[in-house]
């Protein structure tokens, strides 16, 4: 039960590692909370209501099937037909494209 006062934020807060300035410690993957997006679903669903949180969730993941299944249509049928290349040269010169892509997430690791 929380106490009169207090509200139930603040009594649950988390104590944060200050570095030699006083400030929170950074670096990579320090005491990172597995549950915390899920956490953080739940809270979400809570101050809104489940069916918004399903249905942002689900129009998000149906936006990103049609959109990359559209790209890569028309990226199939330009180097197809209109480049004239080779399938292997395609795949190549798509994981050559996709590499930023891939290095986003592990640089927002290592920049926190």
């Amino acid at each position: 039960m929380v106490e009169e006062g207090k509200d139930h934020e603040t009594c649950n807060k988390e104590v944060v590692e200050e570095d030699e300035n006083g400030g929170p410690k950074r670096g990579a993957f320090v005491r990172f909370n597995i549950r915390a997006p899920v956490d953080w679903f739940s809270m979400l669903s809570r101050k809104t209501h489940w069916s918004f949180v399903g249905g942002v969730v689900v129009v998000y993941g149906i936006n990103q099937g049609f959109g990359g299944a559209l790209g890569r249509v028309g990226r199939e049928y330009y180097m197809k037909d209109v480049q004239k290349v080779q399938p292997s040269a395609a795949q190549a010169y798509q994981g050559i494209t996709n590499i930023p892509w891939i290095i986003k997430p592990v640089r927002g690791l290592l920049a926190y």
